[in-house]
């Protein structure tokens, strides 16, 4: 048996057991939910990495986005505020158009 102890998307599980597996699983609860969340995130971007193409890429950006969304939820925001919070840094800090690289600071 292959061990994972991940956050996996709510319909993995019936979608295991349709292909005739079996799996354990539980229900993480408030902080616990978002560090296995945050982990999910970091998996995620890692997965990104290693496909840095458009077509590969859309599905890798798809799943960070589903993970921020169930994460801001948990803690209470709305995509929404998220999204006001972004132009409002955006505003102040600028984006990442121009991909800068600090090397360093004096």
């Amino acid at each position: 048996m292959q061990k994972y102890d991940k956050i996996v998307r709510d319909k993995i599980p019936e979608r295991i057991e349709a292909d005739g597996k079996k799996c354990k699983t539980h229900f993480a609860r408030g902080i616990d939910a978002c560090v296995y969340l945050v982990e999910k995130i970091k998996e995620e971007a890692d997965e990104l990495l290693q496909v840095l193409n458009y077509h590969s890429s859309l599905d890798e950006l798809a799943d960070l986005q589903e993970v921020i969304v169930a994460l801001a939820e948990k803690q209470g925001w709305t995509m929404k505020q998220v999204e006001e919070r972004r132009l409002i840094k955006r505003e102040e800090r600028g984006g990442f158009d121009k991909n800068i690289i600090l090397i360093e600071v004096d």
